[in-house]
């Protein structure tokens, strides 16, 4: 998938390529006024097919060019491989997105439940959810901190994969009266990674493994395990 984020409609950059993307199977021209963040925009032409599939172990997902998923595909496996083994019981997933993590560990969970701000990709997650037939799994659309603050103490295992920025005060608030007896946290920046897991109180780190998403980079991903004292 490769798309090209533009200021107005009538900017011929991406078409002006198209025809050096033969190897490409998605391709879209997103309008973006912002001077940051240029990675996603309103689609405004398909240029080619709007979307791609990845799979991983079986999972197909259909992935939409204002989509996160991670990057490094053979990375992000042995990631989901390692969640996979260490999720129990009902499982709350925060900040899921498409809903990658959510379909792959639903294997292991009585349950899961996917919750997104961005309905976008709660559409998008709904499409795997159906295309892959699994049945344990559903998705919502709202704030995180809003919903854990509602429903706490109903989940064994909370899975977290937050922004590069980490989570806010009031979230790790609410976690700590919530207070799973596992929780699964992904993070792309150990700094605020570090922070966060200082202010998670009554919990020991099991387990803490680094993966090298970006290779001859200074960012790494980290995957922590955390379960109650």
């Amino acid at each position: 998938m490769v798309n090209f984020v533009v200021s107005k409609p009538e900017n011929r950059f991406g078409f002006a390529l198209y025809d050096f993307l033969e190897e490409v199977d998605s391709s879209s021209l997103l309008l973006s006024d912002g001077v940051a963040d240029l990675n996603y925009g309103d689609i405004f032409q398909t240029l080619k097919k709007g979307f791609i599939t990845e799979t991983f172990d079986g999972i197909d997902y259909m992935i939409t060019p204002n989509s996160f998923f991670q990057s490094n595909s053979e990375m992000a496996l042995q990631m989901y491989r390692k969640i996979l083994s260490l999720t129990r019981g009902r499982t709350l997933d925060l900040y899921s997105g498409v809903g990658s993590i959510s379909l792959f560990a639903a294997s292991a969970a009585d349950s899961v439940t996917g919750v997104e701000v961005v309905q976008e990709a709660v559409d998008v997650a709904e499409r795997n959810r159906e295309n892959n037939e699994i049945e344990n799994v559903n998705f919502i659309c709202a704030d995180a901190a809003a919903y854990v603050k509602e429903n706490t103490g109903k989940f064994d295992t909370l899975i977290l994969d937050p922004p590069r920025g980490g989570m806010e005060q009031k979230m790790l608030k609410y976690i700590n009266e919530m207070a799973p007896e596992r929780i699964i946290y992904m993070s792309c920046n150990p700094v605020t990674c570090r922070d966060d897991l200082k202010l998670l109180e009554g919990y020991n780190i099991d387990f803490l493994e680094a993966y090298d998403m970006f290779p001859q980079t200074p960012h790494v991903e980290t995957l922590t395990l955390l379960t109650k004292k």
